[in-house]
């Protein structure tokens, strides 16, 4: 959410405040190859929220500038857990190291 104020013509402020709720679950076949070589299964989830305040000034024509602090939280959680299967890795290196 975007709002702002203006004081005058000179000093306004400004203000961002951001909130995110996510869930997520992905799999995903992290080696690239056909082979179940690495395969990852990432889970998180979590609650994010964001607050921006700036206070902008312009002092003549030369100069204008802002001054501001802005504080972010965050809770939460991720599990990614690997599996392998070192047959599949032993079928690709196969060729390469037989004689």
């Amino acid at each position: 959410m975007l709002g702002e104020h203006q004081f005058n013509d000179k000093v306004s402020l400004s203000s961002i405040t951001a909130y995110r709720k996510f869930d997520s679950d992905e799999a995903f076949d992290a080696d690239g190859t056909v082979a179940p070589v690495l395969f990852f299964h990432e889970k998180s989830k979590g609650d994010q929220f964001s607050q921006e305040l700036r206070l902008n000034f312009k002092l003549g024509e030369r100069f204008k500038g802002f001054a501001g602090c802005n504080y972010f939280s965050e809770d939460g959680y991720q599990d990614v857990p690997m599996t392998t299967d070192e047959r599949s890795f032993l079928a690709i290196l196969s060729p390469l190291v037989a004689p």
